[in-house]
């Protein structure tokens, strides 16, 4: 049998997940959702444990989905399996008015 490690996503509509192990380049990762097995991709990049791995190919200037939300977007193409991190996405900062 062969060995997987293993990433969760958070909400469906999400486009990053989450790694559980520390994987390395070509390892294979088992995407989760609701404890069910939904993708299987092969790791571009060596990651770090609980850091963002892309699930879907992810246009330069398209929208990073995590938890639902929009939290970047990316500054190059991210290919699914690719470390999605500070240096390839951009954060998208919400700013607040304070009534003072």
């Amino acid at each position: 049998m062969d060995d997987y490690k293993n990433a969760i996503l958070i909400n469906i509509n999400d486009n990053v997940a989450t790694v559980l192990d520390t994987i390395k380049k070509n390892d294979k990762v088992n995407v989760m959702f609701n404890n069910q097995n939904i993708k299987k991709i092969i790791a571009l990049d060596d990651i770090d444990l609980y850091h963002k791995i892309a699930i879907k190919d992810i246009n330069k200037g398209n929208e990073i989905i995590k938890y639902g939300e929009v939290i970047g977007k990316a500054v190059d193409n991210i290919m699914a399996g690719q470390l999605a991190h500070v240096s390839n996405i951009e954060s998208v900062r919400v700013r607040l008015k304070l009534k003072v």
